[in-house]
């Protein structure tokens, strides 16, 4: 399970960020479980300034943020055509 302080928890369930998969585990949108834990690990140590920089783990970071951005971007692009054809906006 990702381990987040309640505030950050609804900040990135209100930005699209966090999703369930169909094991019951939180999770990036995007990312599988085990990639979920090891980019939480690695912004967390970013943040404190401890994490591993070097060539690999960059280079796995950025592969999973692209994948994660590019499916909240996805899915919050579908909840505002969701919400764009509802009977509100007719």
């Amino acid at each position: 399970m990702l381990d987040f302080q309640p505030d950050a928890r609804a900040y990135l369930s209100k930005i699209g960020a966090l999703s369930t998969d169909q094991d019951g585990n939180d999770v990036f949108v995007g990312l599988s479980a085990k990639e979920s834990q090891w980019y939480a690990q690695y912004v967390k140590e970013s943040f404190r300034g401890t994490a591993d920089r070097e060539l690999p783990n960059q280079e796995r970071y950025f592969a999973l943020m692209d994948r994660h951005e590019q499916a909240r971007q996805a899915t919050v692009e579908d909840g505002e055509d969701q919400l764009l054809k509802s009977p509100l906006f007719s």
